[in-house]
């Protein structure tokens, strides 16, 4: 049985499409990519099974509909991923395919499908199955199934018909042995199309943990795609594939792309002694939670951690309270002062239109922002997408306002106001927040301290003048 692995063609007037191994959905000016990792896991699971896999980026390749379905003659069946912002595109690709080959059993996959899995299947004739949630393992067991023919009500995570009769059968459970996945089926892809160039090239995306414990209501993949179980790969095992991209790939530097990967103080400090042990030289980065002690950081620092994006979200605790972030503003001071003091760079991420935000929750945020002086910043709207929390909280107060899937678009216009904030409030709130953190004097006046000393190091930290440029067009933008 022949498979294909699709990210369709997801191209608007505001730019690229970022859906794949995306928590956070959205268009985007620059094609700048994350690594369809879930994707490569599927596909190297199905490859050491003996089945004929392919992969296609279509965002990635600039892809049009038509030259996908094309593409796709000669296969028995696509796994096509999904995302509420993009699914008229997904459908249409869906459709197209369908039409251009009839024979093909044609799935979804991702998040959107997996909220909406018999309402798509009752309104579109032309979809075969829906893998819900996480799906590598209900993959395989699917393809399997079918190449031997097989029946294939007993397999769990599928939406299906049978009879004419849109049945759903029980969730799956989540993969437990991390250990026991395959690498990535990176040789399926072109690397060079997901190297961000942001810091060091070339650079690769990695996972060592699954699901995320904590509670918050706005957070897609813990309550739709990967559990709040959290799940965690060995010490060991990580470190394998580190080792494998800088001696496969030449990698200089590891972006890590857990939820959170620094949950557990003992499992985070293993990895960095394994690091050191192997005098492993690379550079890595990822998301954190604060709370972290300053023994962990420098363990972090010494491993090679060079920067740690922190989920700050509002400088307010009572919107922390609410959507259940359970940190403190104390706590986030403190981890900040922390990762400054052994080294590491600081990104905060904040957001605007959590229950209950007002101007001056809003002033709260942005003043703690410029107090943590953070190395970098993202300010963004909060996007209830479907699934969690707070997008049927909203529903339910009639504060969602969006009148069609492709406005949820991760952060570009909100999609709801609260109690006292309109759409058009939390807009001017974020472009403020921009304005007033990063043009600062001293902000100014410390990144050219920081970055420009001389012309190496910009051709180190951005990939020459001509990147260097393009990331402070970003901010320009962002500034306007």
């Amino acid at each position: 049985m022949k498979v294909l692995l699709l990210n369709a063609p997801w191209k608007t007037e505001t730019g690229f499409g970022v859906r794949s191994n995306s928590r956070w959905a959205h268009t985007r000016k620059d094609k700048v990519l994350p690594f369809p990792v879930y994707l490569a896991y599927t596909a190297a699971i199905l490859e050491k099974q003996g089945f004929d896999v392919k992969i296609i980026d279509a965002v990635a390749s600039d892809l049009t509909v038509e030259e996908v379905a094309q593409r796709a003659e000669g296969f028995d069946i696509v796994f096509i991923e999904t995302t509420t912002p993009s699914i008229d595109y997904d459908l249409q690709c869906a459709e197209s395919i369908k039409k251009s080959n009839p024979k093909i059993v044609v799935s979804l996959i991702g998040p959107h499908a997996s909220v909406f899995n018999t309402k798509i299947m009752e309104d579109h004739d032309f979809i075969d199955y829906v893998i819900i949630g996480e799906f590598e393992e209900t993959i395989a067991d699917l393809v399997e199934k079918l190449d031997k023919r097989e029946n294939i009500n007993k397999i769990k995570g599928i939406t299906y018909r049978e009879g004419g009769i849109i049945k759903q059968n029980p969730h799956r459970d989540y993969i437990r042995d991390l250990d026991s996945l395959p690498f990535p089926a990176r040789h399926l892809f072109d690397m060079k199309k997901y190297d961000s160039h942001l810091y060091k090239s070339p650079s690769f995306l990695m996972i060592s943990s699954r699901g995320c414990p904590y509670q918050c209501t706005y957070c897609l993949w813990p309550q739709v795609m990967y559990g709040h179980s959290f799940r965690v790969r060995s010490a060991r095992n990580v470190v394998d594939e580190m080792e494998f991209l800088v001696k496969k790939f030449g990698a200089k530097e590891i972006c890590f792309d857990d939820d959170t990967f620094t949950i557990g103080k003992e499992r985070v400090i293993n990895i960095c002694k394994e690091i050191r042990k192997r005098d492993l030289k690379i550079e890595w980065s990822c998301f954190g939670r604060v709370g972290l002690d300053e023994e962990t950081l420098k363990e972090l620092k010494m491993a090679g951690c060079e920067h740690i994006r922190y989920g700050v979200e509002s400088g307010s605790q009572e919107l922390l309270n609410r959507c259940k972030k359970n940190t403190s503003i104390e706590e986030i001071k403190k981890t900040f002062e922390l990762t400054k003091k052994v080294g590491i760079r600081d990104y905060g991420t904040f957001m605007f239109g959590l229950p209950g935000e007002t101007w001056k929750t809003v002033e709260q945020t942005i003043n703690l922002a410029i107090e943590l002086d953070p190395y970098a910043v993202q300010f963004s709207l909060v996007i209830p997408f479907p699934g969690t929390e707070y997008y049927y909280e909203v529903k339910k107060k009639n504060l969602l306002k969006a009148t069609s899937w492709k406005e949820f678009d991760g952060g570009a216009k909100s999609v709801i106001e609260t109690e006292e904030l309109t759409r058009e409030d939390l807009e001017k709130a974020m472009a403020l927040a921009w304005k007033q953190f990063y043009l600062r004097p001293a902000y100014i006046f410390k990144s050219l301290i920081r970055h420009i000393k001389s012309f190496q190091d910009i051709k180190r930290l951005y990939g020459g003048t001509k990147s260097f440029f393009k990331r402070w067009a970003f901010f320009r933008n962002k500034l306007k």
